[in-house]
């Protein structure tokens, strides 16, 4: 009779440890689980991710490059900062979005030669 209460007893105590794990686990999962953490998570991984960080510097890059170009080669009038004509705003336009494309597409050529 004392090896079963002392095996009942020895039971007892797995299973208030497991008890305590799964309490532990639960709480780490709900707090796994908050929008906040979840948000972190993700941008901590689009952080780490070198495919996601070139992309967004090549992108980055090209529009500012495109906006750049559209803002010197297109001619203003000189009492407004609005383009002289219908023609110039288009071609503006055209200009930009060329050179953001090419630049682009073209940057991620540059990176690898420079590496």
């Amino acid at each position: 009779m004392n090896a079963l209460t002392e095996r009942i007893q020895e039971l007892e105590m797995i299973e208030a440890r497991q008890l305590s794990a799964i309490k532990i686990q639960a709480r780490d999962l709900s707090d796994s689980l908050r929008p906040s953490s979840l948000l972190k998570n993700t941008f901590s991984d689009l952080i780490s991710s070198k495919n996601i960080r070139n992309g967004a510097l090549n992108a980055s890059v090209g529009l500012g490059t495109g906006w750049l170009l559209k803002k010197i080669l297109t001619p203003r009038s000189k009492n407004t900062a609005k383009p002289v004509s219908l023609f110039h705003s288009i071609a503006g336009k055209a200009l930009q979005i060329a050179a953001t494309t090419l630049i682009s597409k073209k940057l991620p050529k540059f990176q690898k030669k420079a590496e």
